[in-house]
């Protein structure tokens, strides 16, 4: 009976924590979320997106890297003429993109155009933990030859992410334009024309407070369309 009750108390303990990993995002939350994107990303009945980059990589004057910000725009209709490698995952932050440097360098783009961070923020990840993965990333594409642009990470929507995720964002947007102020990569503030300070993320650009309707990649695709073009 005490063996019976032992397994019973782990097993409720097991499914209590499982919860607090999965709701409140503690131990191991952030840890299974690198090894999710490195290994398996994608849903259950798709190829997973680092076999999909190891299997395609084709010669790009641009890779865009970033989350699903990134992965849900079809860029080379965006900018038909410029060959772009879309290295976008869905549920990635900067911390699983060191992990897949290997599928952005293997494309030998010429421009990389980055925009990730949000994941982060939303995991509690201090800005300064973003920025310093930032710099690593830019560091690892400078040292291949490669011309590096920050995108400023885009804002969600304020009644739907809340104030302090918001407020993060733009810490770490100041961090970002600073270490372009520096000497680093070119900086493009985004969020100038697709948030407000008072609501975030425009609803009307927004299905969901977080991802962009196509009318929000329209105003995105004009603020990058000179670093775009003059990659090609």
């Amino acid at each position: 009976m005490r063996l019976v009750a032992g397994f019973v108390a782990v097993a409720i303990a097991a499914y209590l924590w499982g919860g607090l990993t999965v709701y409140d995002k503690v131990f191991p939350y952030n840890q299974v979320q690198l090894l999710k994107n490195k290994y398996v990303g994608g849903s259950p009945t798709a190829s997973p997106p680092h076999l999909m980059f190891q299997t395609f990589s084709p010669k790009s004057d641009v890779v865009m890297v970033g989350d699903s910000l990134t992965a849900g725009a079809p860029w080379n209709e965006i900018f038909p003429g410029v060959q772009i490698a879309n290295r976008g995952v869905a549920g990635d932050t900067t911390a699983s993109i060191l992990l897949r440097m290997d599928t952005i360098l293997s494309v030998s783009p010429k421009t990389a155009m980055i925009m990730a961070g949000i994941n982060d923020l939303r995991n509690s990840t201090a800005p300064d933990t973003v920025a310093d993965n930032y710099q690593k990333i830019v560091a690892t594409l400078r040292q291949a030859g490669i011309a590096v642009v920050i995108q400023s990470t885009l804002e969600c929507n304020r009644r739907i992410c809340g104030d302090t995720v918001v407020d993060q964002v733009q810490k770490l947007n100041a961090k970002l334009k600073g270490l372009a102020d520096r000497g680093g990569p070119a900086y493009v503030d985004i969020d100038s024309d697709l948030s407000s300070p008072s609501e975030g993320l425009l609803p009307s650009l927004t299905p969901d407070g977080v991802h962009l309707l196509p009318a929000g990649y329209v105003k995105w695709a004009s603020k990058i369309r000179p670093y775009m073009l003059s990659a090609k």
